[in-house]
């Protein structure tokens, strides 16, 4: 059952997982570069969400850390995939970590998360993808559809 989400904390898909999660009243943290770098500039107040600082301020490392102390990945990612989501897959594949990508979000596309997400017994989930920049609205949008996908990922089977 899933009782971890994570990201890098930046504004877009990796905002979205955590505050979907925190409003599932599951647990966050993760990884965010020195300096608690986002497009918007230095956003400290990701610790509040259990992020941790990384050594390093450019996105590899804290995003290979982040693959690395998850179970899987989901990656939101709009044509064309940007470099960053690119390199997620990539690390995802490299480091042997499953990963469920969307690329539009409806109810198909959520149902087979949800099935994903059980199938691979993902309890610690990270959560990246497109910026707000790159898939304008996603924040917003993805938090909204990540919150259907988490109450019944964490739903107590008999518990309607």
């Amino acid at each position: 059952m899933l009782r971890r989400v994570i990201s890098g904390g930046q504004t877009g898909a990796d905002r979205a997982g955590l505050l979907a999660a925190r409003q599932c009243n599951i647990a966050t943290g993760g990884w965010a570069p020195r300096g608690w770098r986002t497009e918007r500039g230095p956003e400290p107040g990701l610790e509040n969400f259990g992020l941790v600082e990384h050594p390093r301020r450019d996105w590899g490392p804290r995003t290979r850390q982040n693959v690395a102390d998850a179970d899987g990945t989901v990656i939101f990612a709009k044509y064309p995939v940007s470099g960053g989501s690119r390199l997620t897959a990539n690390l995802c594949l490299e480091l042997r970590k499953p990963w469920y990508g969307v690329v539009q979000l409806d109810a198909e596309t959520a149902f087979g998360l949800l099935q994903w997400l059980r199938r691979e017994a993902i309890e610690v989930l990270n959560v990246a993808g497109n910026r707000e920049s790159k898939w304008p609205g996603i924040e917003s949008m993805a938090t909204k559809w990540l919150v259907r996908v988490f109450t019944e990922a964490t739903a107590v089977p008999g518990d309607k």
